[in-house]
């Protein structure tokens, strides 16, 4: 496994395992009338009956993973559903297509992003001093680089925003010209994807989760405007798998882990990690 993708599914292990124990007591909710299923290499005419025999129709298919979502009939029990599935000796998993949402709430009070007490903690809260991770000592060592890549799944990036325009990624095999120049499926993916609208601009209108996050990883330092990000350079992929409400699905996440991994693999970016501030639904085996 090449080093990047490991340190890309290091990354999201960590954030999904503190999103399961952050949502254990909410509803396992989903989206009604799907599922997500792969079958074994060469199950061929037994997937196709399998899914007939639930009126389960094919929706989208994911290539490089083998995931395919299906839509089943109106009302249709999901856990007899997904026992057809499973009864198939060729079926890996079926699922539900889990609704994943954001983590915590970005508050509205001015003085929220104002006293950034996690970067350098005086005690400007009445904490304690210095508990903290130590910013401005990592900063005298350095404050980043356009080198590091991120790729933020969450509701978008105000990719115009002054204190990140200069910090998101641009897509060095794509150009704005209604074709798909690299080849990856993704047609003008300038500044990455919006895998809910399906199209090529994963901003972030209203919800403000996303550019919320986007700027404690990298809003521009010492520039003399708003806050300053752990890394004051860095490029940022805007991957939108959450909706403007703040909730998306498992396949919408699989679509942007699947998308980072591709750039890795096939297209020479070496993305570094991914931030997944986002939990819910049940254990997915598709994800």
């Amino acid at each position: 496994m090449a080093p990047a993708v490991h340190r890309i599914r290091q990354i999201l292990l960590v954030s999904l395992l503190a999103t399961g124990l952050c949502d254990a007591a909410q509803a396992q909710d989903y989206v009604p009338d799907q599922v997500l299923v792969r079958f074994k290499p060469g199950a061929g005419k037994s997937a196709a009956a399998t899914g007939a025999s639930v009126g389960a129709t094919p929706m989208k298919t994911i290539s490089r993973l083998g995931i395919v979502q299906m839509s089943v009939n109106p009302g249709a029990d999901m856990d007899d559903v997904i026992a057809a599935f499973q009864a198939n000796p060729m079926c890996d998993f079926a699922e539900p297509n889990y609704i994943i949402r954001t983590l915590a709430t970005t508050p509205n009070d001015p003085d929220y992003a104002t006293y950034l007490w996690g970067q350098n903690n005086t005690g400007q809260f009445s904490g304690t001093v210095d508990a903290d991770i130590d910013a401005p000592e990592a900063w005298d060592a350095t404050t980043g680089s356009n080198t590091i890549i991120v790729g933020v799944i969450d509701t978008g990036i105000d990719w115009d925003h002054p204190d990140l325009n200069d910090n998101i990624w641009s897509n060095p095999g794509e150009t704005v010209n209604g074709s798909d120049d690299d080849g990856n499926g993704y047609i003008d993916d300038v500044r990455g994807w919006d895998f809910v609208d399906e199209d090529n601009d994963p901003d972030d209108p209203t919800n403000g989760h996303g550019t919320h996050v986007a700027g404690t990883i990298g809003a521009e330092g010492n520039n003399g405007t708003g806050v300053a990000g752990v890394a004051w350079t860095v490029k940022m992929i805007p991957l939108k798998a959450l909706s403007d409400a703040g909730s998306g699905t498992t396949l919408d996440a699989i679509e942007a882990i699947n998308y980072v991994t591709d750039l890795v693999q096939n297209r020479g970016v070496t993305v570094r990690l991914t931030n997944n501030s986002w939990g819910g639904g049940g254990f997915s085996s598709a994800l």
